[in-house]
């Protein structure tokens, strides 16, 4: 058996740290909800999608090791290795941010993964969704 995981918002929460990243950018108030969506619909709603754009560059780049792991994530890898089965993570991400940082993703995501005790498990960051489905 082999279980296949995307990255992005399926093994790493990525809510609290836009939200910290915005605020310190004072893109939104302190009372604005914790949520990445909620922060994109904002910045959209208000004509500021080049600052949403570069906060997904520093997101997903340099500041990712910010980033938390889901509840359960931790545990389901550490089960799934119990029982030996193997993991794979299938991601569609570019390579750079489209704006401001210049960071390499892959290598970001790479760093988040070994950071979390997740390094072993093999993974494949397509540049386009074909190729992640694809895969």
């Amino acid at each position: 058996m082999k279980i296949g995981l995307d990255f992005d918002n399926t093994i790493v929460s990525y809510d609290e740290l836009f939200f910290a990243l915005a605020r310190e950018r004072g893109l939104i108030e302190r009372d604005f909800r914790v949520s990445k969506t909620h922060i994109r619909d904002h910045l959209r709603q208000i004509g500021a999608e080049p600052a949403w754009t570069a906060l997904q560059g520093l997101a997903y780049g340099d500041e990712i090791g910010g980033a938390r792991a889901f509840p359960g994530v931790i545990e389901f890898v550490k089960a799934c290795r119990d029982r030996e089965v193997a993991l794979v993570i299938v991601s569609h991400k570019t390579r750079q941010p489209y704006l401001g940082s210049t960071a390499d993703l892959h290598a970001a995501a790479r760093g988040w993964l070994e950071q979390h005790g997740m390094g072993d498990i093999e993974a494949f960051f397509e540049l386009t969704r074909e190729a992640k489905l694809a895969r």
